[in-house]
């Protein structure tokens, strides 16, 4: 850990094993600001000191994510109520907030590779794997992918789809988590698992930003551990 400074330098390099988590303070003792410690490089004024502090200190509060969800009706189709994330992706300090309580979550588990489901399921998916450094596998719609794919077709709320993955995507025994948006009935989260567990990999868990409670998509995938940050 680092000792107190009284005049850091202007950047500072740290390692997560050297610095798991810190606190900034200015030359009152206040805090300044928080670094939750996933390693690289942090630019201090020369008016700030770092002092090393007890994780538990750094529990933040909740934030509310359905502020950042707009609801839109008729959409794919009429009757349909959709919930619009990009308010959300527009906002970088909710959507730092909502890849920090997935990292969080699966941090401590024992995973292998990352799973997002297309499209969306991509904006969640790519930073998630990169903060838990992780590979990343797309999980893409029929006909998308370039080389030798497994495919399975499922029944959407308003509809059907095939999605597919690389053949090399999943080596034998690897723990996945798939994630989307949106858990909704289930149908795309259960075929996603479908395709893990066909190339012999284990299901380690399947998460959404969005969970719409009302169509049963939990009871569908009842064999699996699902987490969502957000239920309707």
């Amino acid at each position: 850990m680092f000792p107190y400074a009284a005049d850091p330098p202007s950047s500072i390099r740290f390692t997560a094993a050297d610095c798991p988590r810190f606190v900034i303070v200015d030359r009152t003792g206040e805090p300044n600001g928080i670094d939750r410690g996933a390693g690289g490089f942090y630019h201090s004024p020369y008016d700030r000191s770092i002092l090393p502090i007890d994780p538990t200190d750094l529990e933040g509060p909740t934030m509310d994510l359905k502020q950042y969800i707009r609801e839109l009706q008729d959409f794919p189709i009429k009757g349909t109520l959709f919930r619009d994330i990009t308010p959300l992706l527009q906002d970088p300090a909710v959507f730092q907030y909502v890849i920090d309580q997935l990292a969080e979550h699966y941090e401590d588990e024992s995973i292998d590779v990352i799973l997002a489901i297309e499209a969306r399921g991509f904006l969640i998916g790519a930073p998630l794997s990169y903060r838990l450094r992780k590979p990343f596998v797309p999980v893409r719609k029929e006909g998308k992918l370039p080389f030798e794919t497994r495919s399975v077709r499922y029944a959407l709320e308003y509809g059907s789809n095939v999605i597919e993955v690389h053949t090399d995507a999943i080596s034998e025994g690897q723990r996945a988590i798939i994630l989307d948006d949106v858990l909704a009935t289930g149908g795309s989260m259960a075929a996603a698992a479908d395709l893990v567990e066909s190339l012999d990999g284990v299901v380690a868990g399947l998460a959404a930003v969005i969970e719409l409670i009302d169509l049963d998509g939990r009871e569908r995938l009842s064999g699996y551990g699902v987490f969502s940050l957000v239920q309707y």
